[in-house]
């Protein structure tokens, strides 16, 4: 059950209340229970972009904003659940911490070593940490993931994006989660046209819709490198299921001329993204 504490939080942003009072119009429930039920997914997120857009005019994108508040305001820590005031205390420790570096180190950012951090035996350790924390719930591993892109935690959803792909669920997590899939329309939705976007067939994850979609998820939301990112990525696909490897392999690749990492570039072709080889 949602705590109350995280209710108040939740309504506390304009954009989120003045949404959730629109909503409100529609359904049978007090604003409260309302974002009860939308933070619980009994009242789908595709279900409410819909609603602004037909019912008061919204256009789409401002549908898309409000709808990407009402699922990313409201935050979890990763792996274990904890109360909103703890959740403030740890904020405020992680916000000491980084003022304490500022003043030692002329304000120098925590550098992670990503070619080390993704080689095989470490990730091993932190993706059975996290089978452990979660239970193998599927459903908690994801959440957790859309957690960590809220916070920018980008080691912890390195993790899980590792653990999805040998899974082989990596590609299904951006057509079978609407968050997911809906902060990735967003993205898209810069690339081409709307139009384009609705096009595309969201039953398949062709290999130029993963690329996109960590390409949003390592660079726009995690703020790595495109040179890192694009060597997470290589690490990724090789996590994959064999059967699904061979599908994704030209997703990034090493430029031999250089050493460096690259994502190949995506086309919009026949209503489908593949990549440009």
């Amino acid at each position: 059950m949602l705590e109350e504490a995280k209710i108040d939080v939740y309504l506390s942003q304009p954009e989120v209340k003045i949404a959730l009072d629109l909503l409100s119009l529609k359904h049978d429930f007090v604003v409260d229970e309302l974002a009860k039920s939308i933070l619980q997914e009994e009242i789908s997120i595709a279900e409410v972009a819909e609603f602004l857009v037909a019912e008061f005019s919204f256009e789409a994108q401002a549908a898309d904003e409000l709808v990407d508040n009402l699922l990313l305001y409201v935050v979890e820590p990763f792996y274990v659940p904890v109360s909103e005031d703890e959740l403030r205390e740890e904020m405020e420790i992680e916000e000491d911490i980084e003022d304490d570096m500022d003043e030692s180190s002329a304000g120098a950012k925590k550098q992670i070593n990503w070619r080390d951090f993704i080689k095989p035996a470490k990730m091993q350790v932190a993706k059975a940490e996290l089978v452990q924390a979660t239970s193998s719930d599927p459903g908690a591993i994801v959440d957790y993931l859309w957690d960590s892109l809220g916070l920018e935690r980008a080691e912890e959803a390195v993790v899980i994006l590792s653990y999805l792909a040998g899974k082989g669920e990596l590609a299904n997590l951006w057509i079978n989660d609407n968050r997911f899939k809906g902060i990735l329309k967003k993205y898209l939705s810069f690339k081409y046209s709307a139009k384009e976007v609705d096009s595309l067939d969201w039953n398949k994850p062709t290999v130029g819709l993963l690329s996109l979609a960590l390409q949003m998820t390592l660079q726009e939301k995690l703020a790595l490198k495109e040179v890192e990112a694009a060597m997470i990525a290589i690490a990724l696909v090789d996590n994959l299921p064999s059967k699904q490897k061979p599908q994704y392999i030209t997703l990034a690749y090493v430029d031999a001329r250089d050493g460096s990492f690259y994502w190949t570039d995506v086309d919009l072709v026949n209503n489908s993204l593949v990549t440009n080889l």
